[in-house]
């Protein structure tokens, strides 16, 4: 892109004469991590499109971005979204940005970009910050590999559930959590996928940034003697492949583990070492001890 601060981009369709749609990536918490061709095209478009007007304004403001704002979420109607595409069509240029990091990820825009797509208007990224590839390139857990999940459910049956999917996924995955649910999140996890090694991350980039790194109980611990704030972030490692022990066996060892031992010891030490979730190996132990 050249000379983008005139407030002249050049459409990128010359035949149709189109403007286009900028994917523009904001920091996600420190303000010097917005990138120099992000303010240029911030400052060039026609339009900026956010996920909330007042929490960009400052971000905008900052950076002395006196371009127009228009709110778009996940909720806008197809009207708007047509309206939007003939301003597009008529050769003026559009920045769509969320809240905080990379739009699309776990933000709205979703309609927008794939309508333009469909219409042959030209869609383009700005890169930038991005709560994804931050965790990923400081996590002691490997990320050579790596699924991104998102938020995970509120409901306990359904947040059970969708681990239970990821059972058997021999890669990293990525979620994100609020403060308020996520030491319910990791008991989940304990519950279903086994006491997992987890990678936390707490207000990315920002003044208070924290990390907590162990099993997901270790973390539990450590997050229990503090007061949990900001945006979280956390890796949790993949299933891995271990030595295979049959419920047949698991018996045995519980059936002479129970003779000196309590049924909770027994299933903490055998979860952990075949890292498999408590339920399952305490409802065996239940069986032996019938």
């Amino acid at each position: 892109m050249t000379n983008t601060t005139d407030r002249s981009l050049k459409p990128r369709n010359q035949a149709l004469k189109n403007g286009t749609l900028y994917v523009v990536a904001t920091p996600i918490g420190n303000m010097k991590d917005i990138s120099l061709r992000a303010i240029d095209v911030l400052k060039a478009v026609d339009l900026v499109l956010c996920e909330n007007t007042f929490n960009s304004q400052k971000l905008l403001s900052n950076f002395a971005i006196h371009t127009k704002t228009k709110q778009f979420t996940d909720f806008s109607d197809d009207k708007y979204v047509d309206m939007l595409l003939d301003m597009l069509r008529k050769g003026q240029n559009i920045a769509l940005i969320s809240d905080a990091g990379t739009p699309m990820i776990s933000d709205p825009g979703y309609k927008l970009i794939q309508a333009a797509q469909e219409n042959a208007i030209f869609v383009t990224a700005i890169p930038g910050a991005s709560t994804i590839t931050a965790i990923a390139s400081i996590s002691p857990i490997p990320m050579d590999k790596f699924y991104f999940y998102g938020f995970l459910p509120h409901t306990k049956e359904h947040l059970k559930n969708e681990l239970r999917k990821m059972e058997t996924l021999d890669c990293s995955i990525v979620f994100f959590e609020s403060p308020r649910r996520v030491v319910d999140a990791l008991n989940a996890i304990i519950d279903v996928l086994g006491d997992r090694k987890i990678f936390l991350a707490r207000e990315l980039t920002k003044l208070y940034e924290q990390h907590y790194y162990g099993t997901a109980s270790n973390v539990i611990g450590e997050l229990a003697t503090k007061e949990i704030k900001g945006e979280i972030a956390f890796v949790m490692e993949g299933a891995t492949i271990l030595t295979a022990i049959t419920d047949a066996d698991l018996k045995n060892l519980l059936s002479k583990m129970l003779t000196n031992m309590s049924i909770k010891d027994a299933v903490t030490e055998l979860s952990k070492e075949y890292k498999l979730p408590k339920k399952h190996v305490y409802n065996l132990a239940l069986k032996v001890k019938e």
